[in-house]
């Protein structure tokens, strides 16, 4: 928040802008995970990385059906 407040953004425009790093963080997350060799087969990588991308997926679609019905009183 203070940072927020130091580079003087909306709400709106840090929580988009924070969305956008945590999603380029699980996509490299995911590709991580899936090049390295371990003790997991392939299928459970797969299975796991496409859980995570549905869950992120979600948060992402959510947040922005909130975004886009807030009022501008409703976000902080």
């Amino acid at each position: 928040m203070v940072l927020r407040h130091k580079l003087r953004l909306r709400t709106t425009r840090w929580r988009l802008g924070h969305t956008a790093l945590g999603v380029v963080i699980v996509l490299g997350s995911v590709v991580h995970a899936l090049l390295i060799e371990g003790t997991m087969g392939m299928a459970s990588k797969a299975v796991l990385c496409a859980l995570v991308l549905a869950a992120t997926l979600k948060l992402v679609f959510d947040l922005r059906h909130r975004l886009l019905r807030a009022k501008p009183g409703d976000l902080p």
